[in-house]
């Protein structure tokens, strides 16, 4: 398909209906990826990590919400939740999900962003290594965003000092 083509179509779709449309084909995902200009718009995030559950809430510049939820199903099969809507992913896992959809809302947020919340429940190991990883790699591309604050709640404060040695040091003007 033509790029203008592509470019028309995609300038109407918000950054959900984006984030759904890259999982179609490799090609659609090249594209949104590599020449669309996406930006999340977020004014804040909230994750809640659960023993077999993520819940993310997404809070948008327009005050509107949208809540996901990631649980993990028997047979290594994923639930996704959203907007009324449920989608079951055969032959993956959720954590892994969480962590692509994070990466994308992380990497493309150009504006400032008043609040990043990160609720660890148990010890989600994979997910703090993950959510590490994604702010490690925005800090080294030097494509850190403004944070105005951030909060972590665990059971484990060994936790802690793993996500905030990857927070960008001039960025959070509060940690709780």
């Amino acid at each position: 398909m033509p790029e203008l083509v592509m470019e028309k179509i995609l300038s109407d779709l918000d950054f959900f209906d984006l984030i759904s449309l890259r999982k179609v084909c490799q090609s659609i995902r090249f594209f949104i990826d590599n020449f669309r200009k996406m930006n999340p718009k977020l004014q804040s995030i909230r994750i809640t990590v659960e023993p077999k559950s993520i819940k993310s809430t997404y809070r948008f510049l327009d005050n509107s919400e949208r809540l996901i939820i990631y649980q993990t199903l028997p047979n290594r099969s994923s639930l996704l939740k959203w907007d009324q809507k449920k989608r079951i992913l055969a032959n993956s896992n959720y954590m892994d999900i969480f962590l692509k959809d994070f990466e994308i809302f992380w990497k493309n947020q150009k504006l400032k962003m008043e609040k990043f919340q990160l609720d660890l429940a148990g010890n989600p190991l994979k997910i703090i290594y993950g959510i590490r990883k994604i702010l490690a790699a925005n800090y080294e591309n030097n494509s850190n965003f403004e944070l105005g604050k951030f909060e972590i709640e665990t059971s484990n404060p060994c936790q802690i000092p793993k996500i905030l040695s990857k927070i960008n040091p001039k960025t959070p003007g509060n940690l709780e």
